[in-house]
């Protein structure tokens, strides 16, 4: 679960997203089909009439505060429409975001409000029909991603033609933004090119996934800005919408960012980044992923949050599978996650727990593992046992898991102290380790001490004088 932040000003929810990098693999290509063209939509003649002197809208907003090269656009558009959230200005010109409500901040683009899109001349470019429409140069070159009933497209602001929403998902052709970029649709690939649609043979996903990197940081005149901040706000102003392939990947929990901070000291975001920290195949048709999400900013004080999740492409299907696997504050203590692919099948995810007071309690604070399976399906199931050390059941341990970060709550000293660390198993914890494997096989201790340890356990059954043939 991502760690959520929670402010005393307000609740903000934070979230970044990732781009994939392309497959150089040879592409083929069939069935051309012309994408649909749209002429620029001009302003009805009663609204240009009303935008010859700003009105003050609704909103009652004082426009002199917000940005000053925006600010008479603002107040113009306001007057007319319900809402302008957000505006960007790629290639040193402005582009608006009118909308036909006024936004929810904790669930924007939800589909219960329509977005249409202003020129720098005030004009009417797209019409208010769209449930998204998301940062331009993210997919294609020179495009805007467009959303309409869970479905993608695009709008080229240079020259006015839309690609219309058809798409489950559409991702970029490479690290660099080009003027081209791929689309999903009915179990079938498509490349988007400038002035058509052409169905694609071949396209290596795996290939893109595996080489997946993103900090929206460096989007400069390419981010979202939030329309009603000030520049003079203490919080970041910076809005990223998630892309298309994000959302149907589930990679991150919320499509839509705020306050990101592009000055790296304001309050918000000033960190964000997305990689892939391992990829391999497994099998004849399964590839594992794992992705990495970091961020990090000043919200009262400095905070840290990481998420880490293990996603299953399943080459024959193209259906995916994701699990999280680690979501945790770096500021607590004992900060030591980890998670690797042990076999094809295997996943082992190292964290930090605080311990529930019970007979095997190591630490209050400790160094623990847990256990994942990885189906042929490219199911993922937990993998559990009676065992306090599980790895001891699922994997060939070595002397690197008796090493870790080990703590108990003792009395403050005079320096405000409470914790008690250690970087090791003890030899009762050894112990332990031990015989609760002879334990579970049904082994009826001899040692009083250990028949009176294990007893307690509900599922312990002693049935076995030796257990050595098991």
């Amino acid at each position: 679960m991502l760690f959520k932040l929670h402010r005393t000003l307000s609740a903000i929810i934070v979230l970044s997203f990732v781009i994939f990098s392309c497959s150089t693999q040879q592409e083929q290509t069939s069935d051309s089909t012309p994408i649909k063209a749209v002429k620029v939509i001009e302003t009805p003649e009663q609204e240009v009439k009303k935008m010859i002197e700003p009105v003050e809208s609704a909103h009652a907003r004082s426009y002199s505060r917000y940005d000053s090269t925006v600010s008479r656009e603002l107040s113009i558009l306001d007057s007319i429409y319900k809402a302008t959230p957000y505006y960007v200005i790629p290639n040193k010109q402005p582009y608006f975001i009118v909308s036909t409500g006024i936004e929810n901040d904790d669930h924007p683009y939800n589909g219960t409000i329509k977005y249409g899109m202003i020129n720098d001349s005030l004009k009417l470019i797209l019409p208010l029909e769209y449930d998204a429409i998301s940062n331009p140069n993210l997919i294609k070159q020179n495009c805007f991603e467009i959303k309409t009933d869970n479905l993608y497209g695009l709008y080229n602001y240079k020259t006015g033609k839309i690609i219309a929403p058809q798409f489950e998902y559409m991702l970029p052709s490479g690290p660099s933004i080009t003027d081209k970029a791929y689309g999903y649709k009915d179990g079938e690939w498509f490349i988007l090119y400038a002035d058509n649609i052409t169905k694609t043979a071949i396209f290596n996903l795996s290939a893109q996934i595996s080489s997946l990197s993103f900090n929206p940081l460096t989007l400069d005149n390419n981010l979202f800005i939030d329309s009603y901040s000030s520049p003079d706000d203490e919080y970041g102003r910076g809005v990223v919408i998630n892309p298309s392939y994000v959302n149907f990947l589930e990679l991150l929990p919320q499509p839509i960012y705020k306050e990101i901070s592009t000055d790296g000291r304001s309050e918000g975001i000033n960190d964000l980044h997305v990689t892939v920290k391992e990829e391999r195949t497994l099998g004849d048709k399964l590839h594992a992923f794992f992705v990495d999400f970091y961020e990090s900013g000043i919200d009262g004080r400095d905070f840290v949050n990481s998420n880490h999740k293990l996603l299953i492409y399943d080459e024959e299907d193209q259906q995916f599978t994701s699990e999280n696997l680690i979501s945790k504050s770096y500021l607590e203590l004992c900060d030591d996650p980890g998670f690797r692919l042990v076999n094809d099948s295997i996943v082992e995810i190292k964290g930090i727990h605080r311990s529930e007071p019970y007979v095997f309690k190591v630490a209050d604070i400790h160094t623990s593992y847990t256990y994942k399976k990885i189906n042929k399906d490219g199911s993922i199931m937990d993998l559990s046992s009676n065992r306090y050390f599980d790895f001891t059941k699922f994997i060939i341990i070595n002397k690197e898991y008796f090493k870790g970060c080990y703590a108990n709550y003792i009395e403050p000293d005079g320096e405000g102290n409470n914790l008690e660390t250690w970087e090791h198993l003890t030899v009762h914890d050894l112990d332990i380790m031990r015989n609760e494997i002879f334990a579970e096989y049904g082994y009826d201790f001899k040692n009083k001490e250990w028949k009176e340890f294990f007893i307690k356990q509900s599922w312990y059954l002693p049935r076995f004088d030796n257990v050595d043939d098991k």
